[in-house]
């Protein structure tokens, strides 16, 4: 619990600060930020290949928003019939809030995106959505884990696995210029905010007597 109180405190600052720079242009960090959001976008197109646009393209597909919604209805349809009735409420209902959370935020800010991106996107860019719910969705999947395997090698596995995948969207975001460095960053502390403050919710809930077993 101490660890994922820490996350929550760190992910709100970083979030929190890239947020507050976005909305009002503090002019001292501001023009750091965007130079490094300009040297990144810069950069990708040197690396720019088919083998790397096609692989990127699919992971945006398969780990667009709506798509890991669809994905979270069916792990939460698995864990409710095999008696995890609150791991299911717990996963569904912090994967809908999470979009709806996105949704506001990329209004609030209605921040441009890149004009060379490899991709067409219509929505606004920070923070990304991918990046954002990857978090989640990974976090969500590993904690359920943790808290019910024993075995430290799986532990590590899933760990490990889920990172992985959240650096990998994080790269292909990027690669395909969808995205700002400060998109991806600030998606990675709101999911870690999102995922954290969820996480103690359910844990102070499952603490309460009457829950759903």
């Amino acid at each position: 619990m101490k660890l994922i109180k820490t996350a929550l405190i760190i992910s709100s600052l970083i979030f929190i600060f890239i947020l507050f720079n976005l909305l009002f242009a503090d002019f001292i960090t501001h023009k750091f930020i965007n130079n490094l959001d300009l040297s990144i976008n810069s950069f990708t197109p040197k690396i720019e290949n088919n083998f790397l646009t096609v692989f990127s393209e699919i992971i945006a597909f398969i780990f667009d928003t709506i798509t890991l919604i669809i994905i979270s209805m069916i792990v939460s349809i698995y864990l409710w019939f095999n008696n995890n009735k609150k791991e299911s409420l717990f996963f569904i209902v912090t994967m809908l809030l999470t979009s709806g959370f996105i949704f506001v935020i990329k209004n609030l800010v209605q921040r441009v995106r890149p004009i060379n991106s490899i991709i067409p996107e219509t929505s606004f860019a920070f923070p990304s959505g991918h990046v954002t719910t990857a978090v989640v969705f990974f976090g969500l999947f590993t904690y359920l884990i943790l808290i019910k395997n024993k075995s430290k090698s799986i532990k590590s596995l899933i760990l490990s696995s889920s990172m992985f995948m959240i650096v990998l969207i994080s790269f292909t975001r990027l690669y395909l210029n969808a995205h700002w460095l400060t998109d991806i960053l600030g998606g990675i502390a709101f999911g870690s905010f999102i995922l954290a403050s969820f996480i103690i919710i359910y844990e102070n809930l499952s603490k309460q007597p009457g829950t759903v077993n």
